[in-house]
């Protein structure tokens, strides 16, 4: 298992391992192996969404020119936090992880229980 954590800068996020297999994924979120991938996504502000704004977040998949959404999900306005979003997905080699969230990301609360992604690497048969 792969744990990741988020840190900001005040113009992007970027994903600190917390417990990493540089075997499978690079610090740039880079997978390296073929195979199936449980992902999860978790992202939690620090102080409310603004009442007119959506504020969306997705994990996409970028390998070979293209681009898939694998995970979407929106910061609900009460509990500040999209909530748990996962999947199995197979993922080839050389491909990139890339986590988007819209609008303001200065208010991004980056205690690694809260705002956090995870990856389970599982081998295909």
């Amino acid at each position: 298992m792969l744990s990741f954590k988020a840190t900001t800068d005040n113009t992007a996020v970027k994903w600190i391992a917390v417990s990493q297999d540089s075997s499978l994924i690079s610090d740039i979120l880079t997978i390296k192996k073929d195979g199936y991938y449980f992902l999860t996504l978790q992202v939690t502000l620090t102080s409310a969404v603004s009442e007119d704004l959506d504020q969306r977040v997705n994990l996409t998949w970028a390998h070979d020119g293209h681009r898939k959404v694998l995970l979407q999900g929106v910061i609900n306005r009460n509990t500040h936090s999209t909530g748990l979003l996962g999947k199995v997905e197979e993922l080839s080699a050389g491909g990139t992880l890339i986590v988007n969230i819209s609008k303001s990301i200065t208010n991004i609360d980056n205690n690694g229980y809260l705002t956090h992604l995870d990856v389970i690497y599982m081998l295909k048969p």
